[in-house]
């Protein structure tokens, strides 16, 4: 799920794999899969709240709300998806806040219904009111009503900017994997670093042409699950 190489697969030579996939192909400048979510229709670009999804990724890295604060005096809301209750500031302008559930575990919450973690809107300290999607994780309704995303460019988070036809505005990559993934959105024109956004004065204009950007390049992508289906020979 990266255009670079991740220290994460560095042994990959010591384990057996039957089948991999690329998602994205840093030499082709191309991305080769993408997601389709029957439940998830996308909104209308024109449509979106005047608003930004905020996060750090899966792993909540990086400085992503100090690096964002000057969204503060402009007039976009900031979606901020936060680690834990300590990064909650009700103090913060034009901010909402997002938690995931904190009691969800991955190895004791087997429940088929309940395979992503609860996100929730923070409305008062300790008071979250949890938001609803039962086949994905609920962050991607947030993006999918959001004029752009801006973390680090992690493939994940990129993966899902496509599926929402959503601009992707990056911060500063960790590691060569996301180095990878910067420069994949460069070439394709899908998104820019947020520094450059900044210099051009947060166009809504480039956003728009990001998102048109998107749209052309999903017509020629195709769905993962039935290139997947179809190798194991049951299409």
């Amino acid at each position: 799920m990266d255009a670079g190489d991740a220290k994460t697969w560095a042994n990959t030579a010591q384990v057996h794999l039957q089948q991999t996939y690329a998602f994205f192909d840093l030499d082709r400048r191309e991305i080769r899969y993408r997601f389709y979510i029957p439940g998830l229709p996308m909104h209308p670009y024109h449509e979106r709240d005047r608003s930004v999804l905020v996060h750090g990724g899966g792993w909540a890295l990086g400085n992503f709300m100090e690096k964002t604060r000057e969204l503060e005096k402009r007039s976009y809301q900031r979606k901020i998806i936060i680690r834990d209750w300590a990064d909650y500031d009700p103090a913060r302008k034009n901010a909402s806040f997002y938690l995931n559930d904190p009691s969800w575990d991955p190895l004791t919450n087997a429940d088929p219904g309940n395979l992503f973690p609860r996100l929730g809107a923070i409305r008062e300290p300790g008071v979250i009111q949890y938001l609803q999607a039962s086949h994905y994780h609920p962050a991607l309704d947030l993006m999918n009503a959001s004029r752009a995303v801006i973390s680090k460019p992690g493939g994940m988070t990129l993966a899902d900017a496509i599926i929402t036809e959503t601009p992707f505005i990056y911060l500063e990559p960790m590691g060569t994997n996301e180095q990878g993934n910067q420069i994949l959105i460069d070439a394709l024109k899908i998104g820019t670093s947020f520094h450059s956004w900044e210099q051009s004065d947060f166009s809504d204009r480039l956003l728009a042409e990001f998102h048109a950007n998107i749209r052309q390049l999903k017509k020629n992508i195709p769905d993962f699950v039935p290139c997947y289906l179809r190798d194991l020979g049951k299409e």
